[in-house]
């Protein structure tokens, strides 16, 4: 662009850093923060990032709302075509590394929707706004524990507020519902429960059987893609082609439109994450510093 050689995605110490994780920690997936792809993208591809339709297709690749390996393929073809970027030497780099930020490729691994490290910075700057030039060591670790302590006291908060009785009414009316109400915390039965209302919607229709596996053509309304849903009555498994559980271990409403039809009361054992309900620290208790020690049942 302009004779200017473009931005970087992937820094010598990004690369240094994810062969080091692969080393270290064989077989974690590493990504690239999608926030900061989009930061990139403004200053590479100028004129063309401040275009609607541009920032409409790219986003569509970025973002995930492709879902599956041939749409994102098609809309990023088409998006070279489209704005004359075949050559664009930014862009080639990005394609490169597709694995690394475009979720239609990482769809079977648990990564809790997350695209970017805006988390882990979002906490960084919490101890970061605290500190001043001028204040002394003994001063910071004052307001590190002061902080600490404030953080740890509203997580306490939210925990209390997790075991007093189902946070919706609706609940009541539905066993999956109810038994969703009582093992996940407040913010993950919302994701639930919206996943669950969302799936009235859902028209299926079963299109096999020999017994004991069942599969279901599935499709929301106003929406032309179908997703295959396949059930496993023996062994009480269920799975379905949009890999919502695999990526974010929770039941998508395909899922549900299926167990609330077969008239399930509970959501199934293995499809309940730890990490996600009530008792997640169940096992853990904290030390005097504040640390979660592991402990004996």
């Amino acid at each position: 662009m302009g004779g200017q050689k473009p931005k970087t995605i992937f820094t010598d110490q990004c690369q240094a850093m994810a062969n080091g994780i692969e080393k270290v920690f064989p077989g974690v997936c590493h990504r690239l923060c999608s926030w900061h792809i989009s930061q990139n993208a403004a200053r590479n591809l100028g004129s063309y990032y401040g275009n609607p339709e541009f920032n409409h297709m790219f986003n569509k690749c970025l973002q995930g709302y492709c879902e599956i390996e041939l749409e994102f393929q098609s809309t990023w073809d088409d998006l070279l075509a489209k704005f004359n970027l075949t050559g664009n030497l930014w862009l080639k780099t990005l394609y490169s590394l597709r694995a690394k930020w475009c979720p239609v490729f990482s769809q079977h691994i648990f990564t809790a929707k997350i695209k970017s490290s805006q988390r882990s910075e979002s906490t960084n700057n919490v101890f970061h706004q605290m500190s001043t030039k001028t204040m002394s060591l003994t001063q910071f670790v004052h307001h590190y524990d002061k902080q600490a302590e404030k953080m740890r006291s509203s997580e306490l908060e939210e925990s209390f507020r997790c075991n007093q009785g189902l946070p919706s009414r609706i609940a009541k009316s539905s066993g999956l519902l109810n038994h969703a109400a009582t093992v996940y915390t407040r913010k993950i039965f919302k994701l639930f429960e919206k996943e669950f209302v969302d799936s009235l919607g859902v028209m299926m229709h079963e299109v096999g059987s020999d017994g004991t596996i069942h599969s279901f053509e599935l499709n929301e309304e106003g929406h032309k893609r179908v997703y295959i849903v396949q059930l496993n009555s023996l062994n009480c498994s269920i799975s379905c082609s949009c890999k919502m559980f695999e990526s974010m271990g929770l039941l998508c409403r395909h899922t549900l439109r299926v167990l609330n039809v077969k008239c399930w009361s509970q959501i199934l054992k293995q499809y309940i994450l730890k990490r996600w309900t009530k008792d997640a620290k169940k096992g853990l208790e904290a030390s005097e510093h504040g640390e979660l020690l592991q402990t004996k049942d």
